[in-house]
């Protein structure tokens, strides 16, 4: 084949050329294909080995002339589906770009669980949400709580507040959480002025225990123990002491929740020096009263000693952390002003006080036969008089006294009472002077107890705590019963019905002694002395 038939062969191929022959090749590429393949061997021109020289080409046919690679690429692509069973139908641009933008999108770690894992992922959010919530919530309590918080002991030592040396505290957060406070404020003990009581008074709030070291000037222990039991101990010496306070508070439920939990420590030093102080209930009192002295201040279990001329049988008992002198002013003391003198330790004090006269009262009790209406009592019964100096050396009541019985007063203390004085007015008018004549002769009796009318069978109470010391039959006084209340101060009753108690048995306020006939005599005495029991009953004189 010539030159020509080359070119003339390449002409309908640029007539093809154009919008129309571009879709006629796209229909028909696998055709074109084949042609492509097949036209060397067709046009007998032949293969040159790889590398030698090839012909010139056209420019124009090297740019119009479609690659046949090319072709037949797309000729694949288009006739791939009508191998895998049938041609199908193109689909539309707008349902091709979903597919496009799906396939290109990355799901998220989230997208990809499945619903229970999505679950768990939500509540393990919510579970840090609330960890979180609640941790701020500890850290801001944890912050807030303070001191403030804390409670006051407000130790005092004899009346004397006490600053802290230091202390330890754990205040509860929440639950098992707590916030620590602890601080070393001094070491230099406080203070205190000076101490004159040998037994001083050691207080606290409400809801702290106390714990107390007390040493002496050469540090050596003179006390140790609790609270409760410094109270009842007194300094022997005067003298310069230091002591070390610890007040506890434990943790424990409340209406709003748990306490906080620590103590307080305190440091002090003081000087002891101690005065006794003597006081009298009373300044004035009346003959056949009584009165009591309270010394206070005193050091040591030294008994006092004491020194009043109208009652020289008085003592000294134990009462708390004071001495206490029950006085028995006779019904016969001659009026006007004694001074007592005691002696504590080294020192020496005095109580001035003034007997004034008791007024005496006037009583018949007779008929004009001379019968008496009321039994009489007067002397002490001589199987008694022993018991008379028994003086117990404790004070047994607590809360006073109380009247033993209920009746009707008949014979009062200090009365002097006529059993046979002419007291018909006809005698009187008729030969006055006759009458007083014998009146005047006729001696009274004295009263120094009280009698009461009352149904037989009538309780007997006892006016306060003491001892029984005399349970039996008194010579003409009937069935009696003698309590001592301490002191040496007594209850006496005569003329019982029936004993519900015996010697040596302790009563208590109120407890019933047994039961009385019509007519019962009640006596107090002090120190031997009967005195009036209206006052004892009363509870006048200092003795609560």
């Amino acid at each position: 084949m010539n030159h020509e038939e080359q070119t003339g062969g390449g002409l309908p191929r640029q007539e093809e050329t154009g919008a129309v022959a571009l879709e006629e090749k796209s229909e028909e590429r696998p055709e074109a294909a084949q042609k492509a393949e097949a036209a060397p061997a067709a046009e007998g021109t032949p293969e040159e080995p790889v590398g030698g020289p090839q012909p010139d080409t056209p420019k124009k046919e090297q740019e119009e002339e479609p690659d046949a690679g090319q072709e037949a690429r797309e000729a694949d692509s288009e006739s791939a589906p009508e191998e895998s069973g049938g041609p199908i139908a193109p689909e539309e641009e707008g349902e091709e770009e979903p597919e496009e933008e799906e396939e290109g999108e990355e799901l998220s770690a989230f997208e990809r669980l499945s619903l229970p894992g999505k679950l768990l992922a939500w509540l393990g959010l919510v579970a840090l949400a609330l960890a979180i919530l609640l941790g701020s919530a500890l850290i801001l309590l944890y912050l807030t709580a303070d001191m403030e918080d804390v409670p006051q002991a407000q130790v005092s030592f004899e009346s004397q507040a006490l600053e802290p040396e230091s202390y330890r505290w754990s205040v509860p957060v929440a639950g098992p959480i707590h916030r620590v406070f602890h601080r070393d404020m001094s070491d230099e003990p406080q203070r205190l002025e000076t101490v004159e009581s040998p037994t001083p008074r050691l207080e606290a709030a409400e809801g702290f225990e106390l714990e107390i070291t007390v040493l002496d000037e050469a540090g050596e222990t003179i006390f140790e123990g609790t609270g409760q039991s410094f109270a009842v101990f007194a300094f022997e010496e005067e003298g310069e002491y230091t002591a070390s306070i610890t007040a506890k508070r434990t943790a424990g439920p409340q209406v709003t929740g748990y306490i906080p939990e620590g103590s307080y420590h305190y440091e002090i030093a003081f000087q002891l020096s101690a005065a006794p102080r003597l006081e009298a209930s009373r300044d004035s009192v009346a003959q056949g009263s009584v009165f009591c002295l309270r010394l206070t201040g005193v050091l040591g279990e030294e008994l006092p000693r004491i020194s009043a001329p109208f009652s020289p049988d008085a003592i000294f008992v134990r009462q708390g952390e004071d001495w206490v002198a029950c006085l028995d002013v006779p019904y016969d003391c001659a009026t006007g002003e004694y001074v007592i003198q005691v002696e504590a330790g080294a020192s020496t004090l005095t109580q001035t006080v003034n007997v004034y006269a008791r007024q005496l009262r006037e009583l018949d009790t007779s008929t004009l036969d001379g019968t008496a209406l009321t039994p009489y009592l007067g002397a002490l019964p001589k199987v008694l008089e022993p018991y008379m100096d028994v003086a117990d050396p404790d004070i047994y009541w607590t809360d006073g006294f109380i009247q033993p019985v209920k009746g009707t007063l008949l014979r009062d203390y200090y009365v002097n009472e006529y059993t046979d004085r002419i007291t018909d007015p006809t005698l009187i008018a008729l030969v006055p002077d006759i009458v007083e004549q014998l009146n005047a002769a006729i001696q009274p009796r004295l009263s120094l107890n009280v009698t009461f009318s009352l149904p037989a069978g009538s309780k007997v109470s006892c006016p306060a705590d003491g001892r029984v010391i005399f349970a039996g039959v008194a010579g003409g006084a009937g069935r009696t019963i003698v309590v001592e209340h301490g002191g040496g101060l007594k209850s006496i009753f005569y003329l019982m019905n029936q004993m519900n108690v015996q010697e040596g048995d302790f009563v208590y306020q109120g407890d019933s002694l047994g039961t009385s006939n019509d007519h019962i005599i009640c006596e107090m005495r002090l120190n031997g002395s009967a005195v009036n029991p209206w006052d004892i009953w009363r509870n006048l004189g200092g003795l609560v």
